[in-house]
């Protein structure tokens, strides 16, 4: 387990919070909401599309106003905006005429910028409370907290409409289940911000040198960046459409869909957690092309086999794939960049995230509806396998550069200062 303190832990709980609210249940029921409500396709893709474009666009001024600000303040603001989005989307069915179209276009932004805030600043607070050698187990375990809490919200999310149902004496069928499930994603978001509330200013020992502080290696950083674009593509080209593709290809009731996902979360929690085993064992940059690659053929299985068990086991497997992913590109964002830049690499690497997302989302929902899912899916195996052979040549400069330690800027540069200079305290959040 990595040293993390109590401010730490209590923005890792607040995270986990709002995953389970936004990413677990939000995303799960507002797609059959809308469905309910009449939407196509689509709308869909385009929610994702745009959801995920902001994302990526707002994830370099997130970290700029990390920077200036604080994370923690920067959190705070997100969070904030992050649960006004979440009270927005229950009262679509409530509108009516153009206000009800554009609707939960205006809560999705409302809920991606907040979600930016939240997360793109989440990381420099991670390496600031962790020692260099500690970082790929503490990614590791952020990763399998956030996987723990969307599992969490998918399992909850499966179950809210048959219950509300219930209540209501209604059927799924209907959109108004669903608007209570989503209240109750809202009423996370409050339980979220009160936890993030609680943190104090956290500080950080950390030695500054003119030689800590010089650029960042842009060249590596640029590649890694294209990685998370062509990966994040194809991940998009099944999570942002999957629950769609159950629900109207297959016909599968809301609460075994939340049963797949929630497998999927289950394992993305256990692939999180050896995701630090394998970088040690391969490199971070071969463990992201052995995850892409594996993404390519679980793809591929889906193209070719068109049938709900072969759609649920390749979500399943997307999901941990991820997982076993994430960590690893966040290690090599923190490692290329200067102690200086790095609320600014996160935000860079959040940002073609959310670019790749957000294109593929676009353009995957006419696909899927003019020529089917199976070409998107396809799609995605273009995309993967990309990220793969990016990866492998980051790798290979690594090694040719001589870059092999697992902390290279920490450990050439670092530890030269630390023999000249004492540490000063600096602080990293409001």
């Amino acid at each position: 387990m990595p040293k993390l303190g109590r401010d730490a832990w209590l923005v890792n709980a607040s995270l986990m919070v709002f995953a389970a609210a936004f990413i677990g249940i939000t995303q799960l029921l507002r797609v059959i909401y809308l469905l309910r409500l009449g939407a196509g396709l689509e709308l869909i893709g385009l929610l994702y599309g745009i959801g995920a474009l902001l994302f990526g666009v707002l994830g370099l001024p997130s970290g700029a106003l990390g920077e200036r600000i604080g994370p923690r303040r920067a959190m705070l603001l997100g969070a904030g905006v992050l649960t006004l989005g979440l009270c927005l989307l229950p009262i679509t069915e409530l509108l009516a005429g153009p206000v009800r179209a554009v609707w939960p276009v205006v809560a999705e932004l409302v809920n991606t910028l907040g979600w930016s805030l939240l997360v793109v600043n989440s990381v420099p607070i991670l390496v600031a409370t962790t020692a260099p050698e500690e970082r790929k187990t503490a990614y590791a375990l952020r990763e399998a907290l956030m996987g723990f809490a969307n599992l969490s919200g998918m399992l909850l999310a499966g179950v809210l409409p048959a219950f509300f149902a219930l209540l209501l004496g209604a059927t799924t069928a209907t959109p108004a289940p669903y608007r209570f499930g989503l209240m109750v994603s809202a009423a996370l978001g409050f339980g979220g911000l009160l936890l993030l509330s609680r943190t104090s200013s956290l500080q950080v020992e950390r030695l500054e040198t003119t030689a800590s502080s010089a650029r960042a290696p842009w060249w590596p950083i640029v590649l890694l960046l294209i990685s998370g674009f062509l990966n994040q593509g194809a991940v998009a080209s099944c999570r942002a459409f999957t629950y769609a593709y159950m629900d109207t290809a297959f016909g599968l009731p809301t609460s075994v869909i939340g049963l797949i996902s929630a497998i999927g979360m289950g394992a993305a929690v256990v692939a999180a957690l050896n995701s630090s085993r394998l970088a040690r064992r391969y490199g971070s940059g071969r463990a992201m092309a052995l995850a892409s690659a594996a993404l390519a053929l679980d793809l591929l299985l889906m193209a070719l086999i068109p049938h709900w068990i072969a759609a649920a086991a390749g979500t399943i497997v997307v999901l941990a794939l991820f997982s076993l992913w994430m960590p690893a590109y966040q290690t090599l964002q923190m490692e290329f960049a200067a102690p200086g830049q790095r609320a600014m690499v996160s935000g860079a690497g959040f940002m073609a995230l959310g670019l790749g997302f957000g294109v593929v989302s676009l353009i995957g929902g006419r696909l899927a509806a003019t020529t089917g899912y199976p070409a998107l899916f396809l799609l995605g195996v273009f995309l993967a396998l990309s990220s793969a052979g990016v990866m492998l040549y980051v790798h290979k400069l690594r090694v040719r550069q001589g870059a092999t330690a697992d902390h290279p800027q920490e450990q050439t540069i670092g530890r030269s200062a630390a023999m000249s200079l004492e540490p000063e305290t600096h602080p990293v959040g409001g």
